[in-house]
């Protein structure tokens, strides 16, 4: 019996992923965007620390006037959660205001 080779058709068509997804961000993007720091040491040491800083320090303040949290004794049976900054860069349309965001999010996983 002769077995006969054929390839996969693929599809040529191009991809576009939902409206819906437009505020998330994917793989691609983080790759290929290197205006947005990844890490806390990127953040403190790029180019725009300055910038980045003053995004960290004004999600501080707003954390601290809005009484996010109380400072208390840990119990011996429990442990912290740890936590992590997570940076975004809001662009504008014409590119002239750009807004450097920090967030301060639990490690809930932990």
């Amino acid at each position: 019996m002769e077995v006969l080779e054929t390839s996969l058709r693929r599809s040529t068509r191009i991809k576009h992923p939902p409206k819906r997804y437009d505020d998330y961000v994917t793989l691609v993007a983080l790759i290929t965007n290197n205006d947005e720091n990844l890490c806390y040491q990127e953040a403190v040491e790029g180019s725009k620390s300055e910038k980045w800083k003053e995004a960290m320090k004004d999600k501080m303040m707003a954390l601290d006037k809005n009484d996010t949290w109380d400072l208390v004794e840990l119990p011996k049976d429990r442990k912290t959660v740890g936590c992590k900054w997570v940076y975004k860069l809001k662009r504008s349309v014409n590119s002239t205001k750009d807004r450097y965001k920090a967030r301060l999010v639990a490690k809930g996983f932990s």
